[in-house]
């Protein structure tokens, strides 16, 4: 179930962020960016509220005898309701104006399309040095962020010396920076060239991790903490606009879907090897 979102979620993904600039004017691409962020991001805590009412109503529902055989509970109600909730934006999506042409529109499947508009993308990322620096960027700034998955939880008990709470702090932490960073990305580019503040805030946001695992206190590293999350939130959006402003139409989907593969498979690379470089340098020291 996990392989088939996972690939679903790379058909949406590249689609999505390639529909922006038809939707929205170019001046106004960093703020709906922002708000596209804010709205995958921001909604986490009222997610939690909702999964939190689910049990009251999962034991009620699962105490209907006639339904009782699907064994309803707080996590079997949580996936429907969220199943339900992108058959709810697919409705809503449905209707924007994407560049359909009335009856012209032929659904027509080609197999090898997607893997020849990859081959595309790459070779266009490799002969554009600002696409290429800012996927690369992306890509590798990922790594860092990916190993805090494996890892954060490690540090926070071994080194800060925390709980469970403590994790649950820095990643707190980390959304609230994150929320600063793209509320404050506006203001920040009437200054700044767009690939100022991209380049800045990747450096920041590497410089910011160094800076929270040097710490052993949780105050200290929680606002550390807040500042990486404001770096690369401010690298996410910034990056996006300047590859929306700066790709034909007619590349940038398949600009975004090299963007999307390069970001997953060097998330999995930090999920998987991350742990082994953690274990091979407790085993020197």
């Amino acid at each position: 179930a996990s392989f088939v979102i996972e690939i679903f979620t790379l058909l949406w993904g590249p689609a999505k962020d390639a529909s922006v600039p038809r939707l929205v004017p170019t001046e106004q691409l960093a703020s709906a960016n922002s708000l596209g962020m804010i709205a995958a991001y921001a909604t986490f805590p009222i997610g939690g509220l909702i999964f939190a009412s689910l049990a009251v109503l999962a034991a009620g529902i699962g105490s209907i005898g006639q339904i009782e055989f699907l064994q309803v509970d707080q996590e079997a109600l949580a996936l429907w309701v969220d199943a339900l909730t992108f058959l709810v934006s697919a409705v809503l999506i449905f209707g924007l104006p994407l560049g359909r042409k009335g009856g012209e529109h032929k659904l027509r499947v080609d197999w090898t399309q997607t893997w020849r508009e990859l081959v595309d993308g790459v070779r266009f990322m490799a002969s554009n040095p600002l696409v290429r620096g800012i996927i690369l960027g992306m890509g590798a700034g990922l790594i860092g962020g990916g190993a805090m998955v494996p890892l954060g939880p490690l540090f926070a008990s071994e080194v800060l010396g925390g709980g469970p709470a403590s994790i649950s702090l820095l990643m707190v932490a980390l959304g609230c920076g994150a929320a600063i960073g793209v509320l404050a990305l506006p203001s920040l580019l009437r200054w700044l060239p767009k690939r100022t503040v991209f380049a800045g805030a990747v450096r920041g946001s590497g410089a910011g991790m160094m800076l929270a695992v040097s710490f052993s206190f949780l105050a200290p590293a929680a606002f550390a903490i807040v500042f990486v999350g404001a770096c690369a939130g401010t690298a996410y959006v910034t990056g996006f606009t300047v590859l929306q402003e700066n790709v034909r139409n007619d590349l940038l989907g398949r600009t975004f879907a090299t963007l999307y593969t390069v970001v997953r498979l060097n998330l999995l690379l930090a999920l998987s090897e991350s742990p082994l470089f953690a274990y091979l340098y407790d085993c020197i020291v």
